[in-house]
């Protein structure tokens, strides 16, 4: 179901920028919600480091998929797919 939904709302083929895509959107999702709760007032420094970390790999790994999809296409990041190694 994660996968139709990669592919039916986010687009694309290479379906590994679309799951880093969509990770990136949930850690973006949860800083906003830590942003809207410390704006009320409420004390979130427990999960702070963690979710700036997590945004911090996610924003990496979308960037390293998006341009690994750029400059190889889908043969350089999945061997499995059509002109990767046999």
């Amino acid at each position: 179901m994660l996968r139709l939904f990669m592919k039916w709302v986010l687009g694309g083929q290479s379906n590994k920028r679309e799951a880093t895509l969509f990770a990136f959107l949930i850690s973006v999702g949860w800083d906003s919600y830590i942003f809207w709760k410390v704006g009320e007032g409420v004390d979130m420094s427990p999960v702070i480091g963690l979710a700036s970390t997590v945004t911090v790999i996610t924003f990496t790994g979308l960037l390293g998929a998006t341009t690994l999809d750029h400059l190889g296409g889908r043969g350089a990041m999945d061997k499995r797919g059509p002109g990767g190694a046999p």
